[in-house]
């Protein structure tokens, strides 16, 4: 599925839970790994000109460091390389494209959401603007998370989240895994575009059950084509979707998400934000980005 995974760390916990699922997954795709780490000047620090390589005491420091954490021993079809630039998100893009990898593995640290507006995560940044599959594991995430029994995927019916789910459905029968689509109605926004007024519950309208939307039916004839290891669940949900794709996500006991993401940048992510970006900042189990471009 998989022949040459990018690892991206910057040495810290939800790093080696990166490289951790990285590896695992290039194990079972017996791919290449590229971990990469990327020496820069934060953008927040306007620097001129990026953090120089040539010192011989900073080379040593990282590629020490860069040892320690990823030792060859551990995995011996891969390969480690240090950037310099002044953004990590471009590098790592950059070098994705470069070396022609076909996956990135990425650490959040689930940074909160006025952090992530002022500041931006890489993570964020990545997995909105790559061309290729990302997978995102927040810090601390657990070692069953990595069992992969249970893939879940909500789906809008967008061009992206059909391409998210024929990736999910070959990932799942990579681990022979369980494959649940879910797709939730957003009653908020529905409530807004017919009564003029935002806001949930809104106690003037009859909120409909998921079953009048009649979408189930749907959801079962996506996955009929389909040939799946696994067992298939369907599920129609009304609510706001990030709550009810984490929820959904706890209650069932699910092992990984994978999502389609539609890029949105500058101010219409800010003021409107985006579902994959909120469940990528709040999720306990690792999430797979696929842009509309993968």
């Amino acid at each position: 599925m998989f022949k040459k995974i990018l690892v991206a760390t910057d040495f810290s916990k939800s790093s080696t839970a990166a490289l951790t699922a990285g590896l695992e997954l290039a194990e079972k795709c017996i791919a290449r790994v590229l971990a990469v780490h990327v020496v820069f000047a934060l953008e927040t620090n306007y620097a001129p000109q990026p953090l120089p390589l040539q010192g011989t005491e900073l080379r040593s420091y990282i590629e020490k460091r860069f040892d320690e954490f990823f030792p060859a021993s551990r995995y011996p079809n891969s390969q480690k390389l240090i950037l310099s630039g002044h953004s990590a998100s471009a590098e790592i893009l950059e070098c994705a494209r470069t070396e022609q990898c076909d996956l990135i593995v990425i650490g959040t640290h689930g940074r909160s959401a006025v952090s992530r507006a002022l500041m931006g995560s890489t993570a964020q940044k990545i997995a909105r603007d790559s061309e290729i599959p990302v997978m995102v594991i927040r810090d601390g995430v657990n070692r069953e998370h990595h069992a992969y029994e249970k893939i879940l995927v909500p789906t809008d019916f967008s061009d992206t989240s059909m391409k998210a789910l024929d990736i999910a459905v070959r990932f799942a029968n990579l681990f022979k895994a369980d494959l649940h689509l879910i797709h939730v109605v957003d009653w908020p926004t529905i409530t807004l575009l017919t009564t003029g007024y935002p806001g949930y519950p809104v106690f003037h309208v009859n909120q409909p059950q998921p079953e009048e939307w009649k979408v189930d039916g749907t959801l079962r004839e996506m996955l009929r084509r389909k040939e799946l290891l696994g067992e298939i669940r369907t599920k129609t949900m009304i609510g706001d979707p990030v709550d009810e794709i984490l929820l959904y996500a706890s209650k069932e006991k699910i092992n990984f998400i994978v999502m389609g993401t539609h890029g949105r940048r500058g101010l219409e992510r800010v003021l409107l934000g985006s579902t994959t970006s909120a469940v990528i900042a709040k999720s306990e189990i690792p999430v797979m980005t696929i842009s509309y471009s993968a």
